[in-house]
């Protein structure tokens, strides 16, 4: 059988990882094939930004524009926020 265990934690040695590493052993011991994500290692971002999108954006106006085949009639703006 597998497991798969995903860590999120920004601390290597918190509790958090403690406990990973003793569900790991436990699964090996009882004849799991173990594999760990630490998201954090592998850079995770875990807060939202629309940069997160921008590929997509970009995707949507060409797919729009080539649709429409008319300069001009679609325009897509974008407006900075300023912060809170």
């Amino acid at each position: 059988m597998k497991a798969h265990i995903v860590l999120a934690h920004p601390e290597p040695q918190s509790y958090n990882a403690h406990l990973v590493e003793i569900a790991r052993n436990q699964l090996e011991r009882e004849g799991y094939s173990v594999t760990v994500s630490d998201l954090y290692a592998m850079g995770f971002d875990p807060c939202e930004r629309a940069s997160h999108y921008s590929d997509r954006i970009v995707s949507m106006f060409r797919a729009n524009s080539a649709m429409h085949h008319r300069p001009g009639l679609f325009r897509l703006i974008f407006r900075r926020k300023s912060p809170a």
